[in-house]
C-alpha cells in the first residue's frame, strides 16, 4: 500500500550518520511498477560499484554481484516496490547472501481538540503521508472550527478519484492559490524525477507563475519561499541519494496529475490530436533517439508555453539522447508563444539554422525565458541575434564564436540572467567586450581555449576574468578552466562570496600562483588541476590571518607537473579537512604540512615517497589510504610509514615496484591492527607480506586480527601468500610466481573463509595450497568457490556436503581428473568450463541439487556423461552444456524443468546459439494445463499466443493479486468449471463489462486435469523434447541462409560486386550495424539527412538525398518510381520486373540498367564514406553525374 510511510522511514535511517558509518556499501534503488529481475539487478550492481558493465547473461550478473558484495557489511533500500511474485524475490536475493554477517508540542495544552485529532487519524486510515501532510496543515491552528472543518469535510465521502487519497486532496484545497499553480506544474515531472531546487525555481520563474513578488523580495527569494513551504507540507522530499535533490511521493505526483486539469501535458507518445489546442506546458522523457513524428502534431499547439524534456535518474556519463533537427528547425518556431525550452542531455551539433539565421518566424519568440542547452557537448555554435530575445532569464550555455561568430556584446541588453552559466571560448574576447551582467548567478563555469602557443596574452586574459567578475553573493559554483594568465584577479577568492562552496582551476597552464582561495568561510569542495606552471604553494594560498579553508573538507590536486614545494607556515587550517587527493605530481618534494586532524581519507598517486612520509605524519587518523605509481617507495622507506597506520581500515597499494616485503616483524605487522580490507595490485618486487613467512603461520589470529578482505593482484614475483586465520575473502589473480599460499594454525577447527578466487597462478602447487584439501572440514562455511587456470589441481577438490556452498566455478584447469560428488544443498550456480582431463561427473545427482538455478558445461571433451533420461536440477533457469566426450545427438530424449528460461546446446563441431538464429522456440513448447498451481493467471501465455494482462488491460487493473495462478481463479465444482474473482471495486459498465463477458466466454472451454502442470514439445507427436527434432529445424534454419544466388554483373569492376555482395548481406558499416555490434558513435542518425537511424534501407532509398539521385538514375533510363523505397526495392528492381516488362527491353539492356543500379550503390556508399570521413559534401545532380560517365567508362572497360 503506498503512503505507509516506507519510504520515510527508510529514508530517515538512510541518512542517519550512524548508518553510515556503519555500513561499507550504500545504494537506494527505485523500482516503480516494472519489477524487471534483470534490470533490477544491473541497477544494484551500478549503484554498488559506479560502473557501467554489460552482462551476457543473467547468471554472470549475479555473479558479479555477489563477488563485489563478498564479506562487505551493505545496505539496500528498494523503493517503491510493488512485486510479490517469490520466484523473482528469490532470484534477486541470491547474490546478498554473500555480504558480511551482519521537543514536541501535544494535546495536553489543546484538550478540546484531541478528540478531532483522533477522528481525523481514523479517517486518513493511519497512512503517515496523508498524516503527516494534514498534521503541517493543522499544526499552527489551535481554533477547534478548523478542526472541525477538515474532519466534517464532504472530501471525505467523496470516492477516491483516480486513487487520489483524501485527505491529500484536502492538504492541496488548503493552499494558497499560488502555491497550488506551482505544485500543478510539477505534474510535468514523471514519477521518481528528481528535480534541482534552484532549477524549479528558475521554470517557474520563466512561466510568470512568481510575477507577485512585492518589496524587496526578489522573484528568486520568493519561490525559494514558496518551494520550502511545499516541502514543509509534504508536497516534496529529498530524493535519498542526492542530498542537494528533490522529488515527490507517488500519490503526491498522482495528486499533481488529477489536479493540474487540461492546461497540462506529460507527453508519453499517445494523444488525441484534437485536444492540443488547449495544452499551455509539456514535457516529454528524454529518449536515445527522439524523432519528429512523435511531436508532428504539436504544430496544432499554438498556445504551448512549454516544451519541457526530462530524465529520470541522474544522467551517466554514458547516457546519449539524440533529437531530430526537424524538431528544432519545423517545430519550434511555429510555437511562438514559447517561454520554455529546455534540450538538456541532447547530442546536438549546434543550435538549429531556424536560431542562426534568425528568421521571421523565429522572432515570434519574443517570451522565450528559459533556454536550456546544458550538457550538449557536441554543440559548437551560438544562434546569432539571440540577444533580441531580452527577455531571457536562463541561457545556460553561451559560446564565443570568433571575428565571424558569436560576440559577447551582443548579450549585454540582458540584463536578467541567472542560474548556472557556461561561458566558452573567452580566448576570443576583447576586454572591452567582456562584459556580462551576472548578478543573479548562482553557479560559474568560465573556459578559454586550449591554445597555450604564445598567442595567448596574459594581460588581456587576466583582464577578461576581471571584467567577468559576477559581483553578486549569490555565487555558489565557480569553475575556471584554460585560463592564460600568470595568476588571478582579488576577486577570485573574495570573502564577500558567503555562498560560494565549490572551487575548480583546471588546466591554467601558465599561472605561477593560486589565488587567496583560504579566505572563503563556507568553500567545502576545492579542486586544482593541470597548473603546470605553479612550483610554490604558499602563504597566498591560505590568506593574510585567522583560520585558513574554515570549512574545507575535500581537497584535490592533480597532474602539477611544475610543483615543487607546498608552505603552510604553522598556520592554522583545514579544521574541517576530511579527504585529501594527490594525483600525479612527480616533482612535489617539500611538504610542511601540519596536523590535520579530521582527515579520514588520503590517497597518493603518481608522487615522490616524500609526499606520502610528510602527508602521512600529519594525518595518523586517517582511516583509508591508497597510494598509486610511488616512486622512491622502497622497504625502508615503507618501513617508516607503517608505524603512522594504526587507524587504518583500509589499505590499498598499486604499482609500487619497490617494496618486497610489508614488514620485516611481527612488532611491524602490528601496527596494521585495524585493517580490514588489504588490497595490492602490480607491485613488482613484492614477494610475500612478511620478510619472514613463519610469522602470520605461527601467530594465528594475533597477526592482523582485523583483516577479512585480502586481494592481490598481477604482483608476479610473489612466491608466497601466507593468510592469518580471520580472512574471509581470498583472491588472487595473476600472481605467475606464487607456489604457496598458506594459512594460519587453527586449533581444531575449520577456517573462516567465505570467498576464495585463484586465476591464473600456473605455479602454484596443489600441495602447497595451506597443506589441505578444500573441502568442508577446512573451509566449513565457504560460499563462493572460483578456481581459473590453475594447472597444477588435480584432485584437491572435495566440496560435498558444504552447505553454505552457493556458487562454484571450475575453469581451464587441464589436469583436474575429477568433479566432487554434488552434496550440495544451496549451490545456485555450477560452471565448468575447458577442463580437458576431466573424465568423470556425477551427472546424476543433479536432480537432487534444488537450489540450483545455472548451470553451464561446456568443452569438457574427457567428460563421461551423457545425462541419461535427461534429469536435470528441478529449478533449473538457464543451462549452457556441450562440447563432451558424448555429442549431444546421442544422448537421448530430456526431460528439460519447466522453469528453464535459457537453452544454448554446444554441437560438437560448430557451436550455434540457439537465441541467435530466430527461431521462434517459444512456439515449439505449449503450456499443458493440469491443476493450474504453477501458471500465471494473468502474465503467462497458457490459452494461446497472448497474455491476459494485454488482451483485457481494465480486468487487470481492477485485479488485486495480479500475481495469482489459474487455480486461484479457475476451479472444479460437481465436475464443472467455477470461477473466483477478486476485484478492487465492482465491475462498471461499458468497457469493464464488455471485457469481462469477453474473458467469461473464453475460460469456458478451459480443462483443469487433476496432474501438475507442465510444457509440451511441439515438434514431436510424443510431446516429448528430443534433440533430434531440435537439430533438424536449426538446420532448416541454418541451410536456407546458403540458398540465396550471389549477384555478380561482369560490367562493373570487382570491388562494385563486391560491395552489392556485402550490402545484400547488411554487412556494411552503416551506423545501425556498428552500434548493434556496441561502437561507441556521437551519432547513429543518417549523416545525409539527420532525420532517422542510418540503417541500409534508409541510406539507399529511404533518406531524402538517396532517393533523390534514384529518382535521376531511373528517368534517365524511363523507369518511374513509386511507394516507399528501400535497399532490395532498388537492388532487386530488374529481377522484380514482371514479364512483360521485361519483353520490353533487350537482355543486354536489363544487364546494363543493373549495373548502373550495382554503380548507382557504391557511388552513394562512396559519397557518404566522404562526407563521414572527409567533410566532402556531394550533391544529389554531382553524382548522377559521376554515375553516368562512369557508367560509360566501365561499359568499354569491361565488356561481356
Amino acid at each position: 500500500m503506498g503512503g505507509v510511510g516506507k519510504t520515510t522511514l527508510a529514508r530517515f535511517l538512510y541518512n542517519e550518520q550512524k548508518v553510515k558509518d556503519h555500513y561499507e556499501l550504500m545504494a537506494w534503488v527505485c523500482v516503480s511498477d516494472e519489477f524487471d529481475i534483470f534490470k533490477l539487478s544491473k541497477n544494484i550492481f551500478q549503484s554498488f560499484t559506479r560502473e557501467n558493465k554489460e552482462f551476457g547473461d543473467f547468471d554472470q550478473l549475479q555473479i558479479a554481484l555477489s563477488k563485489h558484495l563478498k564479506d562487505k557489511r551493505f545496505l539496500l533500500v528498494l523503493d517503491d516496490v510493488w512485486s510479490e511474485n517469490d520466484v523473482d524475490w528469490k532470484n534477486l536475493v541470491k547474490p546478498f547472501h554473500s555480504g558480511a554477517p551482519q521537543s514536541v508540542d501535544n494535546f495536553d495544552s489543546h484538550t478540546t481538540l484531541k478528540s478531532l485529532g483522533e477522528g481525523i487519524v481514523k479517517k486518513c486510515g493511519c497512512l503517515p503521508l496523508a498524516l503527516r501532510a494534514l498534521g503541517r496543515l493543522l499544526r499552527t491552528k489551535t481554533d477547534e472550527q478548523d478542526w472541525e472543518d477538515v474532519l466534517n469535510s464532504e472530501i471525505w465521502d467523496l470516492e477516491k478519484v483516480d486513487e487520489i487519497v483524501p485527505a491529500l486532496r484536502l492538504s492541496y484545497y488548503d493552499l494558497p492559490a499560488c502555491l497550488k499553480q506551482l505544485f500543478a506544474y510539477c505534474s510535468l515531472f514523471p514519477k521518481d524525477f528528481m528535480f534541482d531546487k534552484d532549477a524549479l525555481v528558475l521554470l517557474w520563474m520563466a512561466e510568470g507563475f512568481l510575477n507577485q513578488s512585492t518589496g524587496s523580495m526578489t522573484q528568486e527569494r520568493l519561490g525559494h519561499d514558496y518551494f520550502d513551504k511545499l516541502l514543509a507540507r509534504s508536497f516534496f522530499q529529498r530524493a535519498p541519494n542526492e542530498e542537494s535533490m528533490f522529488m515527490m511521493h507517488d500519490l503526491m505526483n498522482d495528486l499533481a496529475t488529477f489536479v493540474a486539469g487540461d492546461l497540462f501535458l506529460r507527453f508519453d507518445g499517445h494523444m488525441e490530436e484534437e485536444a492540443l489546442a488547449k495544452y499551455r506546458h509539456m514535457s516529454f522523457i528524454c529518449e536515445e533517439y527522439v524523432g519528429y513524428d512523435k511531436f508532428k502534431a504539436f504544430k496544432r499547439a499554438r498556445n504551448l508555453r512549454t516544451f519541457l524534456a526530462v530524465s529520470l535518474g541522474v544522467k551517466r556519463s554514458w547516457d546519449c539522447f539524440y533529437l531530430s533537427n526537424k524538431v528544432l528547425v519545423d517545430l519550434l518556431p511555429e510555437l511562438s508563444l514559447l517561454r520554455v525550452i529546455c534540450l538538456t542531455g541532447f547530442e546536438i551539433s549546434e543550435v538549429p539554422s531556424f536560431i542562426v539565421k534568425l528568421p521571421k518566424s523565429f522572432l515570434k519568440l519574443k517570451k522565450l525565458k528559459h533556454f536550456d542547452i546544458r550538457d550538449t557537448p557536441l554543440l559548437k555554435r551560438m544562434p546569432l541575434g539571440i540577444g533580441e530575445l531580452k527577455s531571457l532569464q536562463t541561457l545556460t550555455k553561451i559560446i564565443i564564436g570568433g571575428d565571424d561568430g558569436f560576440a559577447l556584446t551582443e548579450l549585454k541588453y540582458i540584463k536578467n540572467l541567472q542560474g548556472k552559466i557556461s561561458i566558452k571560448g573567452l580566448d576570443r574576447v576583447q576586454t572591452r567586450e567582456a562584459y556580462l551582467s551576472l548578478k543573479m548567478v548562482t553557479e560559474l563555469e568560465l573556459e578559454w581555449g586550449n591554445v597555450f602557443d604564445g598567442s595567448q596574452k596574459e594581460t588581456l586574459d587576466k583582464d577578461v576574468l576581471d571584467a567577468l567578475n559576477p559581483r553578486t553573493d549569490q555565487l555558489k559554483k565557480l569553475e575556471i578552466v584554460l585560463y592564460g594568465g600568470i595568476d588571478f584577479p582579488s576577486w577570485v577568492g573574495d570573502p564577500l562570496f558567503i555562498r560560494l562552496t565549490q572551487v575548480s582551476l583546471r588546466d591554467c597552464k601558465v599561472c605561477t600562483s593560486l589565488p587567496s582561495l583560504g579566505r572563503l568561510p563556507f568553500l567545502k569542495e576545492l579542486f586544482i588541476k593541470g597548473l603546470d606552471g605553479l612550483k610554490v604553494v604558499g602563504l597566498e594560498f591560505l590568506g593574510t590571518s585567522g583560520v585558513a579553508f574554515p570549512s574545507l573538507e575535500l581537497l584535490c590536486f592533480e597532474d602539477m607537473k611544475g610543483w615543487t614545494a607546498w608552505s603552510t607556515k604553522s598556520r592554522v587550517l583545514f579544521p574541517c579537512l576530511r579527504e585529501l587527493r594527490i594525483m600525479h605530481c612527480p616533482n612535489l618534494v617539500d611538504i610542511s604540512l601540519e596536523e590535520v586532524p579530521s582527515l579520514r581519507v588520503l590517497e597518493i598517486d603518481g608522487c615522490g615517497d616524500r609526499v606520502l612520509t610528510s602527508t602521512v605524519r600529519a594525518a595518523s587518523l586517517i582511516t583509508k589510504l591508497e597510494i598509486k605509481s610511488m616512486s622512491g617507495v622502497t622497504n625502508e622507506v615503507w618501513r617508516g610509514i607503517i608505524e603512522y597506520l594504526g587507524k587504518v581500515e583500509e589499505l590499498r597499494i598499486n604499482w609500487c615496484n619497490d617494496i618486497k616485503y610489508l614488514w620485516a616483524s611481527v612488532e611491524e605487522a602490528e601496527f596494521l591492527v585495524n585493517v580490514r580490507k588489504l588490497v595490492l595490485y602490480s607491485c613488482e618486487k613484492l614477494v610475500s607480506f612478511g620478510e619472514k613467512e613463519e610469522d602470520i603461520y605461527n601467530c594465528g589470529s594475533n597477526l592482523l586480527p582485523s583483516l577479512r578482505n585480502l586481494e592481490v593482484w598481477i604482483c608476479e614475483s610473489m612466491e608466497r601468500c601466507s593468510c592469518p586465520n580471520s580472512i574471509e575473502t581470498l583472491t588472487i589473480n595473476d600472481c605467475s610466481s606464487i607456489t604457496s599460499i598458506s594459512f594460519a594454525t587453527t586449533t581444531g577447527r575449520g577456517h573462516t573463509l567465505k570467498s576464495l578466487e585463484i586465476n591464473n597462478c600456473k605455479k602454484l602447487l596443489e600441495k602447497e595450497f595451506g597443506g589441505e584439501k578444500i573441502n568442508n572440514t577446512s573451509m566449513p562455511i565457504v560460499e563462493y568457490v572460483k578456481i581459473v587456470n590453475w594447472p597444477n589441481l588435480k584432485s584437491n577438490i572435495e566440496l560435498s556436503y558444504s552447505v553454505h556452498l552457493t556458487i562454484l566455478m571450475i575453469e581451464k584447469c587441464p589436469y583436474m581428473q575429477s568433479f566432487p560428488n554434488l552434496q550440495l544443498p544451496n549451490l545456485t550456480h555450477l560452471i565448468i568450463y575447458d577442463c580437458q582431463s576431466m573424465m568423470s561427473f556425477p551427472d546424476h545427482q543433479l536432480p537432487k541439487l534444488a537450489s540450483l538455478k545455472h548451470m553451464r558445461i561446456r568443452n569438457c571433451p574427457s567428460m563421461n556423461a551423457s545425462f541419461p533420461q535427461g534429469f536435470w536440477p528441478p529449478n533449473l533457469c538457464t543451462l549452457e552444456i556441450g562440447g563432451l566426450k558424448k555429442p549431444i545427438s546421442k544422448w537421448g530424449p530430456q526431460n528439460f524443468p519447466t522453469s528453464l528460461v535459457e537453452l544454448e546446446l554446444i554441437g560438437e563441431h560448430a557451436c550455434h546459439d540457439v537465441t541467435s538464429l530466430n527461431i521462434p522456440l517459444s512456439s515449439f513448447f505449449t503450456r499443458s494445463i493440469g491443476d493450474g498451481v504453477s501458471i500465471k493467471f494473468w502474465d503467462e501465455e497458457w490459452l494461446g499466443s497472448f497474455k491476459l494482462a494485454e488482451v483485457y488491460p481494465r480486468l487487470y487493473a481492477l485485479e488485486s493479486m495480479k500475481d495469482c495462478n489459474i487455480s486461484d481463479r479457475l476451479f472444479k465444482v460437481n465436475g464443472h468449471l467455477s470461477s473466483a474473482w477478486n476485484w478492487r471495486r465492482s465491475i462498471r459498465d461499458g468497457r469493464e463489462k464488455e471485457e469481462m463477458e469477453s474473458l467469461v466466454c473464453l475460460i469456458q472451454g478451459v480443462e483443469l486435469k487433476s496432474g501438475p502442470d507442465g510444457w509440451s514439445w511441439a515438434l514431436e507427436s510424443s510431446g516429448k523434447f528430443s534433440v533430434k527434432s531440435l537439430r533438424v529445424k536449426l538446420d532448416e534454419n541454418i541451410l536456407t541462409l546458403s540458398h540465396e544466388k550471389t549477384r555478380w554483373n561482369p560490367l562493373v569492376p570487382k570491388k562494385v560486386n563486391i560491395l552489392v555482395w556485402r550490402a545484400d548481406k547488411d554487412s556494411l558499416a552503416t551506423r545501425c550495424n556498428l552500434d548493434k555490434r556496441c561502437i561507441d558513435l556521437h551519432s547513429i542518425l543518417c549523416p545525409m539527412c539527420e532525420e532517422d537511424v542510418e540503417s541500409l534501407d534508409h541510406l539507399m532509398g529511404q533518406c531524402s538525398w538517396s532517393r533523390s539521385i534514384w529518382n535521376f538514375i531511373f528517368k534517365w533510363w524511363g523507369f518511374s518510381l513509386s511507394g516507399d523505397l528501400d535497399y532490395k526495392c532498388v537492388s532487386n528492381f530488374v529481377n522484380r520486373l514482371s514479364t512483360e516488362e521485361k519483353r520490353m527491353f533487350s537482355p543486354f539492356h536489363l544487364h546494363c540498367f543493373e549495373a548502373v543500379i550495382f554503380t548507382s550503390v557504391w557511388y552513394i556508399w562512396r559519397s557518404r564514406n566522404d562526407k563521414v570521413f572527409r567533410l566532402k559534401e556531394s550533391n544529389d545532380c554531382d553524382i548522377f553525374k559521376d554515375v553516368q560517365s562512369i557508367s560509360f567508362c566501365w561499359r568499354t572497360l569491361y565488356p561481356i
